[in-house]
């Protein structure tokens, strides 16, 4: 064989090595208990100028291939605790061929006898500073493997709390964004077990109330007016925020005394006069609530409340008279 064809030759060869499949296994290694279905992946394998067209598997690494086919997904169950490794060879529509292996552990995993991830995990922000929230969190298990419980936020540890313990409080919880909290047991010999996990959903906007504006006054002050009037009222937030800034259910007014300003009956949800209950004002920035008041109302009081979903209650009392 003469340069020139030794240069073809490796040339050719090169080229075979390249256009070859890249063979691809879902996992470096697989776990599991004897008499359970392993289920080995090479879908993710490919031919760069063909496509695969045969997999061969042997799930023992002796070189015989107990199944043959096209299907990139093979299952095989092991009788006996073993360690091991099993091969899948792989044949592209060119006829050339590419091999991948993974170590196979048939017994004991290596999670074994850690704790199991605590169940209904729940989340409450029992108080919210705009986007600050101090978290309740709950959860349930028994789990006897458990010798204390550790708290995150985001994957960051947030405390530990006793084995006995099914709830914690978690402090300044950032809310800017959907936050995952999670619950983790250890084992006495500080092993890690599996995290149950609940996402609390972003804290709305904070607003900055301006307090109700003329000619009205805030609680504790009492606003003398007609029964049966439309009020207007008027605030701001410090910007839009658009016009869902109010809860299910609010603004409401509840009768109370004139003297004290105590409720005297249960809170109602307020009537808006118009078709449009809110509305916003971009060249002053303010925000109008429409309130429709009663001319029933007349020779009482009455304390209007208006809930924003920020989580603050902004009040307003009214006198009425004929």
């Amino acid at each position: 064989m003469d340069g020139g064809d030794t240069k073809a030759a490796l040339t050719t060869a090169l080229t075979r090595l390249q256009e070859r499949p890249v063979a691809l296994l879902q996992h470096p290694a697989y776990w599991g208990p004897a008499g359970q279905e392993f289920t080995f992946d090479a879908s993710a394998s490919y031919s760069p100028n063909s496509s695969i067209v045969k997999y061969d598997w042997d799930y023992n690494g002796d070189g015989t291939y107990e199944q043959s086919g096209s299907s990139a997904v093979a299952r095989h169950t092991y009788a006996a605790n073993s360690d091991g490794v099993m091969q899948v060879r792989m044949t592209d529509a060119n006829g050339l061929v590419a091999n991948a292996s993974a170590a196979v552990h048939v017994g004991s995993g290596p999670r074994d006898n850690l704790p199991a991830a605590p169940l209904n995990v729940k989340a409450v922000a029992t108080s919210t500073t705009g986007t600050t929230s101090t978290v309740q969190v709950t959860w349930e298990s028994s789990d006897p493997r458990v010798g204390v419980w550790g708290l995150s936020v985001d994957g960051i540890p947030a405390g530990v709390v006793d084995t006995a313990a099914r709830t914690a409080t978690i402090t300044d919880v950032s809310r800017t964004k959907a936050t995952e909290i999670g619950v983790v047991g250890f084992t006495a010999d500080h092993a890690m077990g599996d995290t149950g996990t609940v996402t609390l959903p972003a804290a709305g906007p904070a607003y900055t109330f301006g307090g109700f504006q003329a000619p009205l006054d805030p609680a504790p002050a009492l606003n003398v007016m007609t029964a049966g009037r439309s009020v207007p009222m008027k605030f701001s937030l410090g910007g839009d925020f658009g016009l869902n800034i109010l809860t299910a259910g609010s603004p409401t007014s509840v009768p109370v005394t004139c003297d004290t300003g105590a409720a005297l009956a249960e809170v109602e949800t307020t009537s808006t006069a118009g078709a449009s209950s809110l509305s916003y004002d971009a060249a002053t920035g303010t925000y109008t609530y429409g309130w429709k008041t009663d001319k029933a109302w007349a020779n009482s009081c009455r304390m209007f409340q208006m809930k924003l979903t920020d989580g603050t209650v902004h009040a307003a009392l009214f006198k009425y008279r004929n």
